[in-house]
């Protein structure tokens, strides 16, 4: 299962070949930026924080980017 990296909890990016500090900084990048648009996107993000060739390798294939929507709204009439 590939984890959704605009969504996932910290917990769950640490089950992914990233640090603590690394995860800890998706985190903080997803929510500045409102998630992150693409798949290269978050890559090259990894990059700067300076991940390791064969670290991008492998997380080009464990992760997706899925765009997250508000919560859909439920009308009740009384």
């Amino acid at each position: 299962m590939k984890v959704n990296v605009n969504k996932a909890p910290l917990e769950e990016l640490l089950l992914l070949p990233l640090d603590l500090s690394k995860a800890q900084a998706v985190v903080a990048e997803r929510e500045r930026r409102e998630g992150f648009d693409t798949l290269d996107g978050f890559l090259d993000f990894l990059v700067e924080q300076g991940i390791q060739p064969h670290v991008y390798a492998e997380l080009r294939h464990e992760v997706v980017i899925e765009h997250i929507v508000g919560e859909s709204a439920r009308i009740i009439d009384f």
